[in-house]
């Protein structure tokens, strides 16, 4: 998906600001990639990471989630 597709459909709730970041975001991953894996994802967090499936399922209980 490019960031103009994702834009379109997600973008209406960020600000030109926030915008300008997601695509910077976007545009760095195009040209080298997402480099890391889950123990490089753990120390950064300082915790084991959640599952896609685990923070929709806290998000939808009203539960607060963790960055």
């Amino acid at each position: 998906m490019s960031f103009d597709e994702w834009a379109a459909v997600a973008g209406t709730g960020f600000d030109a600001q926030q915008l300008g970041l997601f695509a910077e975001v976007f545009r760095t991953y195009t040209e080298h990639g997402m480099r890391g894996n889950g123990l490089v994802l753990e120390a950064v967090l300082g915790r084991k990471p959640r599952t896609l499936r685990d923070y929709v399922r806290d998000l939808a209980a009203g539960r607060p989630t963790e960055v």
